[in-house]
């Protein structure tokens, strides 16, 4: 009779759990953004029912999520009496539809404090995540009296805030170890993800570009600021959209808002100089260096940085990236990059003069080995494979931009770029008829692919930009710009086939590719706008634009050719 009607007693905790779930006055639909946790709460020896457990939230920042009171508050429980016997205890909260982390903290009379971490997977239409429950561990020291030891109370500096539209966060509140850099910094903030391309995005949207005190620094390369500048350095990240610097000059929003992050250094860093050093070697010759060096004012700022290492990854492993061990570099890789900054501007914010140059050079050495073996009916085939290649990379680039923003707006845009490859392998495979270790084997078929070749490509652009905005409102735009693109490349392939018991199916192609590429582009404009209000606005706009491409690609099939081309080259 107990064995039954422990039982009958376990189906009417499952009807109540199955009916708790139901939309009723305590167990409310959730919202199409919103997901219902839920769970029992246990003794963890017995598996009874605890009643009268006192239930905190808490997400993966310490931030307290709500406490049971009311059904109406974000976290709640209830005991529900069954009969004379029975109990069963349940509790739920809410949270956004997203996947996170949580941590649950449960307390009751005679049992000790529990924190369980709920890793929380969003998936599309779910309402409900119920695999969260709570078992408790009696406390047999309860009602004793004990001595408690010396407490420490600690304030807590807040991580975020928001001031108007902007977004803040406090970089003091995050412990970081020593040596940590800015990437390390916006890996830990609430919200934000950071690729391996450097990409950086808050609360899903993706950053247009990163900011040092409200300037320019490497536009368009986030990965110099992120692994050079020190953490301990920066003092806030202020998140906001910005206008554009066309849309500045004219005194209204002429194009879509940027959305940036101000990195703001604290004051002892704001002027002076500082500088970053990080050497380490290891074993296989391995080995990484990264240099350094600030100098900041009030009015001025230079800063130069270089680095090497041959240890195949860029990348590192973080919360909320897309690092993957199986997505490193196959081979050797050489990394050697360096590059400075200088930015110029007056007291006035007249004019501004800033330049950048990046170097880079890349060196890969691959190499495969495949031994392979292929079940047919009767026997096997056998593949033997081998690759080697090695890929040198050189890339330079640099940038100009002088800006004269009184009495109107002049912006003068330089850019140059050159880049060279080498490139050159090897590839052979061979098929047998008996496993290759075994002396009657015998080579069916064989291939062997060599190749080299090398190139290199230079481009030119020149932007020039006019704006201003009239006395009577309206607006007044003109500018031109010039590009001009050359490249150049060629390589040699020599591919082999030959079969051991028909000789006369072997191929042997020898193979010559030339290409030769430049083009220019110009073109100029002119705009006048007509400003009636915010919303209504007519352009009246001119444009004229002109390029010219040359393209020659050769393919040569140098076998084919006479004797004296046909040469082993």
């Amino acid at each position: 009779m107990k064995h039954t009607h422990g039982i009958f007693s376990y189906i009417i905790w499952l009807f109540t759990v199955l009916i708790s779930q139901a939309p009723s006055a305590m167990a409310r639909t959730a919202a199409p953004d919103s997901l219902y946790i839920n769970g029992s709460i246990t003794d963890r020896f017995t598996g009874q029912q605890v009643p009268h457990t006192y239930i905190q939230v808490y997400d993966e920042n310490g931030r307290l999520i709500g406490n049971r009171v009311t059904v109406n508050d974000s976290v709640w429980s209830y005991d529900q009496q069954m009969g004379k016997s029975f109990t069963v205890s349940l509790y739920r909260f809410r949270v956004p539809q997203r996947t996170a982390r949580y941590r649950v903290h449960a307390e009751s009379k005679g049992y000790k404090p529990l924190d369980l971490w709920i890793n929380v997977t969003a998936r599309p239409h779910q309402t409900d995540y119920s695999s969260a429950n709570l078992r408790l561990q009696r406390d047999y020291q309860y009602g004793k009296e004990q001595k408690l030891g010396e407490a420490v109370v600690t304030a807590t500096k807040i991580k975020f805030y928001h001031k108007g539209d902007t977004l803040i966060y406090n970089a003091d509140a995050f412990n970081l170890p020593e040596g940590s850099m800015l990437s390390d910094l916006i890996r830990q903030l609430p919200g934000a993800t950071l690729n391996s391309n450097g990409e950086i995005f808050i609360n899903g949207r993706k950053l247009d570009y990163l900011l040092l005190n409200g300037k320019d620094f490497y536009k368009g390369n986030n990965r110099i600021m992120l692994e050079n500048l020190p953490h301990y350095t920066v003092k806030q990240l202020k998140v906001y959209e910005t206008s554009t610097e066309r849309s500045r000059a004219l005194g209204h929003d002429v194009d879509e808002k940027d959305y940036v992050m101000d990195v703001r250094l604290k004051k002892e860093y704001a002027t002076g100089y500082m500088g970053n050093l990080q050497a380490a070697g290891g074993t296989h010759e391995r080995y990484l260096t990264r240099l350094f060096g600030l100098r900041f004012t009030d009015f001025s700022r230079f800063s130069i940085f270089a680095t090497t290492n041959n240890i195949n990854e860029s990348r590192r492993p973080g919360a909320d990236t897309d690092w993957r061990p199986t997505g490193g570099t196959i081979g050797t890789d050489r990394r050697h990059e360096a590059g400075f900054d200088l930015s110029t501007f007056d007291r006035e914010g007249v004019w501004s003069e800033g330049a950048n140059a990046v170097v880079s050079w890349l060196q890969s050495d691959n190499e495969s080995r495949t031994a392979a073996e292929t079940f047919l009916e009767g026997q096997s085939a056998y593949t033997r494979s081998r690759n080697r290649s090695t890929n040198k990379n050189f890339n330079a680039q640099f940038r100009n931009d002088f800006t004269l923003r009184k009495p109107f707006y002049l912006r003068f845009q330089t850019n140059l770029a050159y880049s060279h490859y080498d490139r050159r392998g090897t590839a052979s495979s061979h098929n047998f008829n008996t496993h290759p270790d075994s002396i009657p084997a015998d080579t069916v078929n064989a291939t062997a692919d060599r190749w080299t070749g090398s190139g290199w490509s230079v481009t030119a652009r020149q932007d020039v930009s006019f704006l201003r905005r009239m006395t009577w409102g309206d607006d007044i735009e003109a500018g031109a710009y010039f590009n001009y693109d050359k490249s150049r490349g060629d390589d040699f392939s020599r591919y082999d086939v030959s079969y051991r018991r028909q000789p006369g199916l072997s191929n042997n192609r020898h193979r010559y590719n030339d290409l030769d590429r430049h083009a220019t582009e110009y073109a100029t404009r002119a705009l006048y706008r007509l400003n009636f209000t915010d919303d209504l606005r007519w352009e009246l706009n001119w444009q004229f634009r002109r390029n010219q491409t040359f393209s020659h690609e050769a393919r040569y099939r140098l076998d084919e050719l006479t004797d004296e081309w046909n040469a082993d080259r």
